[in-house]
């Protein structure tokens, strides 16, 4: 039975104003983050957040670390904490998990839905002469957001799969060190958990969250190929109009001729 356990997720947030970055971030070593501060200013900013769980169980506490995340997570946790100690289970490491693992559910959500509202944008606002970097900037993002998610489901059963081997230890401890009625009552909360896994909630919400983002992919994608038809035949109407022009006024010199011809 491990005291500490750990996790880490990674979300893409997109903000409304996107713009292409002309350059990249070279990675040397594992130590430095890839991206900075300035990555904002075009449009787009991740967020690394880490988090370290330490269980003291002859104390009956529950230490955390939460490194790097955003103002919004981090109240979203502290009001939630507040809120909600009681359902807190000292005795349970990965009860505390659950609180972490529903904020950065929340950073998910806006993470895709942010895809979502650039989508929607482009179909409801076609241009003639779409902008076709900001329109690949967010198919790049919308890569980046299912690529996320994919690995946050991951995690989350992993966890999930951590914490069913955590009640199956306690369970079989308990049933050396216990026998008849009161064992069986001491039974209840731990078999109740294995069977209704907190977890199992947000795993199910992050692959919903996963079906959308893909269908986000999948409309950026339609709207490339629309935007690359529609330019081609813009630009195959404007390349067709001078030998039209000229035929026009070949047929009305031809014409002004046979007139002048007549006259005579």
């Amino acid at each position: 039975m491990s005291p500490a356990h750990w996790c880490r997720f990674n979300v893409k947030q997109v903000f409304q104003k996107l713009k292409p970055k002309r350059t990249y971030t070279k990675t040397f070593d594992n130590t430095n983050p890839v991206h900075d501060s300035f990555t904002r200013l075009h449009g787009w900013k991740w967020y690394e957040m880490t988090f370290f769980a330490h269980w003291t169980p002859s104390q009956d506490t529950i230490t955390i670390l939460c490194l790097n995340l955003p103002d919004i997570a981090r109240d979203g946790l502290c009001e939630a904490l507040n809120t909600c100690a009681s359902k807190v289970d000292l005795k349970d490491p990965y009860s505390i998990t659950v609180f972490l693992v529903h904020q950065v559910l929340r950073l998910y959500d806006d993470s895709v839905w942010s895809i979502r509202d650039h989508v929607c944008e482009w179909e409801s606002n076609r241009p003639r002469e779409p902008n076709y970097g900001v329109l690949h900037e967010v198919a790049r993002h919308a890569v980046h957001v299912s690529e996320t998610l994919e690995v946050a489901s991951q995690s989350i059963r992993s966890i999930q799969q951590q914490h069913q081997d955590f009640l199956d230890s306690v369970s079989r401890e308990r049933d050396e060190d216990s026998d008849g009625d009161h064992g069986a009552a001491n039974h209840r909360p731990v078999a109740w958990r294995k069977h209704h896994s907190p977890f199992r909630f947000p795993l199910k919400l992050v692959e919903a969250l996963t079906c959308r983002a893909e269908s986000n992919k999948a409309r950026i994608q339609n709207e490339m190929q629309l935007n690359v038809e529609g330019t081609y035949n813009i630009v195959s109407c404007r390349l067709s109009i001078p030998p039209l022009r000229r035929i026009a006024r070949f047929k009305f010199e031809s014409a002004s001729k046979q007139g002048k011809k007549r006259r005579r």
